[in-house]
């Protein structure tokens, strides 16, 4: 099979990976939710005129979702790295020779790899919000 291809397979397979723990490990609306609150608190708090010491206290219930929120977010970066790392290295051993012509251009594999990635994901995130609003 051609490099291009069989690199692009690979990008693609990698950001589905991807795209489905992140559905899984992040509350993304939890965040916003969390981070909107967050920015009204800190407005209210500029008027009112509170000590930083104030401000803390009175952002904590904020500041202990937003790490809850956190901890899904390191648990999918673990787990992605646990996937990711040997494909790397398997994709580097076996096309670090390797250019790929796009018309008058030539990249190297990572960044047609790069570039897969991004349209997939960028895709598949708009086509997953529609179906699972």
């Amino acid at each position: 099979m051609d490099a291009m291809i069989e690199i692009a397979i690979v990008a693609m397979a990698v950001s589905c990976f991807s795209l489905l723990l992140q559905r899984k490990f992040i509350d993304k609306k939890g965040m916003k939710e969390a981070q909107k609150r967050m920015k009204e608190k800190q407005a209210e708090m500029k008027k009112q005129n509170l000590t930083p010491e104030q401000q803390m206290e009175a952002m904590k219930d904020d500041m202990e979702q937003m790490m809850t929120a956190m901890k899904g977010t390191m648990k999918h970066m673990v787990v992605l790295m646990i996937f990711i790392l040997p494909v790397f290295w398997f994709l580097g051993s076996r096309y670090e020779e390797t250019t790929i012509l796009l018309g008058t251009f030539s990249l190297g594999w990572i960044w047609w790899y790069i570039i897969i990635s991004l349209i997939t994901g960028i895709t598949l995130d708009k086509v997953l919000e529609k179906i699972w609003r």
